[in-house]
């Protein structure tokens, strides 16, 4: 039996350009976004020719040749000398050899672009601030919020927004605890941050770190318009993703392990 509806399961690009799709052949559907806006995030992306003809077919390439920049060459440079390494011709020959165009553009411009194309379509419905009920989809100690505890129970994440196709966090909080007393030692805020695999590292932009001492405000230092790296923050997007289970959803023995690693009760000495 054909499928007459989907439920999709995200509104970034894979799930409004799977909207789309699915409405050519007159099947309706349904985006679930948890996020209660679709704010800018994330950073350039190449679109190969392979893609802009599916999105040629969608309706949505001549919009975004108005805004994207079409290159006349893909270049590989050497990230030491800057002496080219390699080149691949783009543009019209592009355009001439696969019949279709190469173009550069911003993440937020093909996304709004896929947003608009879906919000003129019928047979496409977009929910706003949805969450899937029952199983939590992060290492959040209560699901509405996304508190995650690092490497070493030290250290506290907070976000407003995480990308991890794209490894970016929005509105970004770290909070650097004392091991022993819990006490504050760090506060690090930046409006983005952006996993770079190459340094194992997070890159905090726009914000500021103040460190505390006894309890008390010892320094405070901006990197406004700026970026700035933290050494011992090394948990990549993946380790974000993990799912940890509810004490309501643990049996027995998942709960025992949980207790013993946390280090914090002996499960045999609770009365």
């Amino acid at each position: 039996m054909p499928a007459k509806h989907a439920a999709i399961v995200g509104a970034g690009i894979a799930g409004l350009t799977a909207a789309l799709a699915l409405a050519r052949r007159g099947i309706s559907s349904e985006i679930f976004e948890q996020a209660p806006e679709l704010t800018e995030v994330g950073a350039g992306l190449q679109i190969s020719p392979n893609a802009s003809r599916i999105l040629a077919e969608l309706g949505v390439l001549a919009r975004l040749t108005d805004a994207w920049l079409e290159p006349d060459s893909i270049q590989l440079i050497s990230g030491t000398s800057l002496r080219r390494l390699a080149a691949v011709p783009a543009g019209s020959f592009a355009r001439a050899r696969w019949g279709a165009p190469y173009g550069v553009l911003h993440r937020s411009t093909l996304q709004q672009t896929l947003l608009d194309a879906v919000a003129n379509e019928p047979l496409c419905q977009m929910h706003l601030g949805a969450q899937i009920k029952g199983r939590p989809t992060q290492t959040y100690l209560r699901p509405d919020r996304k508190w995650i505890f690092g490497t070493g129970s030290s250290r506290i994440y907070y976000y407003k927004y995480f990308e991890p196709a794209d490894g970016v966090m929005v509105d970004v909080h770290v909070y650097e605890l004392e091991p022993n007393t819990f006490r504050l030692q760090r506060h690090v805020f930046a409006e983005r941050a952006r996993w770079e695999p190459a340094l194992n590292a997070w890159i905090f932009q726009d914000g500021w770190w103040r460190d505390f001492k006894n309890g008390t405000e010892s320094a405070f230092t901006p990197f406004k318009g700026q970026t700035s790296t933290f050494a011992e923050m090394k948990e990549p997007p993946s380790y974000f993703l993990k799912e940890v289970k509810q004490d309501k959803q643990m049996n027995f023995e998942e709960a025992w392990q949980h207790l013993n690693c946390q280090g914090k009760l002996d499960p045999f000495r609770i009365s």
